[in-house]
């Protein structure tokens, strides 16, 4: 397991994900038996992937990310996957190695030979297939064959990152899944308030009594009130994924925040200023993507209509 400095400051830079983190950092440990394959599965914008690669940073462990979404056929993700070892290999423990007898990688027997050739006298290395449930033009024996890489390849790790658990494709019993659920809705506000957006777009005057710490803690008290009436009113039921929540939420965080930069509302007014912008909360226009910028106030005066 990583030491508890490291796994501290991984929980710190991932909150809500702790028992994800632990279990992460032991099944790779550098000391401790691995298995050969790991799923590890969640929805979108649940971290899986940001934290499947820096747990494998923070452990040293030689390692390669293959992003399977941007192979157009299986065939090009055996020869992305070669590749990315041998750049591992080359930054890390043997930049001279001869890339010469790997040119060819047509098909899954041949991907066997050459990783069993290039991690022969390395320690532990893991392969990473990151969204390997939306490879294209994937085989049905592409998953399964993957899979078992780990056992005739000793010093391998295979995981796989995908939406859904892959428990009937990998046709082999005992592979362990990490899940990630979706962040629920305390978790959502806990983590978008350790980033609150600034109120007042420039800092208070000298002359003025009211200080950049004030501003701050005015801004971290609103945001967070602000961001339960958006859960509540939009985000539960159109955007419940973190990175949709959140940017609904710096969408309408500007127009409902004028109010108090014009003077009409103070900073402790939330429970008008919800009153006062209960159009923005119930139009759903802030949910629709599109190509045409606007400005923050058009945005407010249409939302407003």
């Amino acid at each position: 397991m990583l030491p508890d400095e490291l796994l501290l400051t991984l929980s710190e830079q991932y909150p809500c994900r702790e028992v994800q983190l632990r279990q992460l950092t032991l099944l790779l440990s550098p000391s401790l038996p691995s298995p050969p394959s790991l799923v590890v599965h969640g929805l979108e914008a649940t971290g899986k992937s940001s934290i499947v690669k820096s747990c494998l940073r923070s452990s040293g462990l030689l390692h390669a990310i293959v992003n399977s979404r941007e192979s157009i056929t299986a065939r090009h993700l055996l020869e992305r996957t070669i590749a990315s070892c041998l750049e591992a290999i080359k930054a890390t423990s043997d930049p001279d190695v001869d890339v010469s007898p790997y040119g060819y990688c047509g098909n899954i027997s041949a991907l066997a030979g050459h990783l069993q050739r290039l991690l022969q006298g390395h320690g532990k290395f893991v392969l990473v297939f990151d969204g390997i449930d939306r490879q294209r033009e994937a085989p049905p024996t592409l998953l399964p064959a993957l899979a078992r890489f780990g056992e005739v390849i000793p010093n391998l790790i295979v995981i796989f990152i995908s939406t859904l658990p892959l428990t009937r494709h990998l046709h082999k019993p005992g592979v362990p899944h990490i899940a990630f659920p979706p962040y629920s809705r305390d978790q959502s506000i806990h983590i978008l308030c350790r980033t609150p957006p600034p109120i007042f777009l420039e800092p208070p005057s000298p002359s003025l009594s009211y200080t950049q710490k004030e501003a701050d803690e005015d801004a971290a008290w609103v945001w967070s009130r602000f961001l339960a009436v958006i859960w509540d009113s939009l985000a539960k039921g159109a955007a419940r994924d973190l990175v949709s929540f959140k940017d609904v939420a710096e969408k309408l965080w500007r127009p409902f925040v004028a109010p108090i930069v014009d003077g009409s509302y103070g900073t402790r007014d939330v429970s008008r200023l919800m009153v006062m912008n209960r159009a923005l909360f119930q139009s759903e226009d802030v949910l629709i993507d599109s190509i045409v910028l606007e400005t923050a106030g058009e945005s407010a005066n249409r939302a407003l209509k």
